[in-house]
Parts: structure tokens; sequence; C-alpha cells
């Protein structure tokens, strides 16, 4: 016998093997990250938009957040959110809106401005539960960006 014939077997075991070890990592793929849609519908608020986008990066760690433009904050995807930094202008007010790709809409009270961002998603339990509820389904939930 010569000495590729001794080593084909070998060659081919390593092969086999590395091939069975390859095809599941790759079928783990990493799933998407679940997505919260935000729209701020006042430019003049952009400093409460910012501390909105961090205070609901805190309330569902390891979501991703994306402004949308206003009126786009519905989810494309099942497990998704919506939300909506609404002002009123007489008295000047904020609340938050949003919904689940169910579509339906639910909002929190108004709080006169100048308003925090957490005390806005303090105000709104029901946010607050949808926001747990984004976190526990979401594959990662170490807040890693």
């Amino acid at each position: 016998m010569t000495r590729v014939e001794l080593l084909f077997p070998i060659v081919f075991f390593v092969v086999v093997l590395a091939a069975g070890l390859v095809a599941p990592m790759s079928a783990g793929a990493r799933p998407e990250r679940v997505a919260i849609r935000l729209s701020c519908l006042d430019a003049d608020q952009a400093a409460l938009c910012r501390a909105l986008i961090q205070a609901l990066a805190l309330a569902a760690p390891g979501t991703v957040i994306v402004r949308v433009p206003a009126g786009q904050e519905r989810p494309l995807r099942p497990k998704d959110l919506g939300v909506a930094l609404m002002i009123e202008a007489d008295p000047l007010r904020a609340r938050l809106r949003w919904q689940g790709a169910e579509g339906a809409a639910s909002a929190g009270p108004a709080l006169a401005l100048p308003a925090d961002a957490k005390d806005l998603i303090a105000a709104s339990p029901g946010l607050q539960k949808r926001l747990a509820a984004l976190t526990a389904s979401n594959p990662s939930k170490t807040g890693d960006r």
C-alpha cells in the first residue's frame, strides 16, 4: 500500500468529522433580536426622544431600538413592539402610545413637560408589561448591541 492509500481513511474521517461539527453551528445561526420601533413626532422634543431610547434600552435589555418616521411605528414582526412619543400642545404634555403586531394600540397618561422618559414608562404599566415580555422572549437578553 502506498502512503496515500494509508492516509486516505484518516483524512476522510477528519473531513467527515469536521463537516458534522460545522453543520450544526451554521444551522444554529443567531436568531434575530426583538425590535422596538420608536417614533418621536415632535422635533422640538429631541432630547426627550434620546432619553426615551436610553430608558427603553434599560427597560428591555437585548432589544434593538429602531427610530422610524411618525406613523411607521407599527411592528413588522409578531414579537416586535411599536412605541410613539406623543406631544400635546395645550397644555404642553407628553404621553407614550404602544402597539404590538396584532394592531391594538394602547396609551399611557399624559405627563406635563418637561417630563422624564423613565417617568413616561413608569406611568404606563401596560407598556412595562409589554417590555418585560419582549425581554423574556428575546434570544439575546444580555443587552449587548
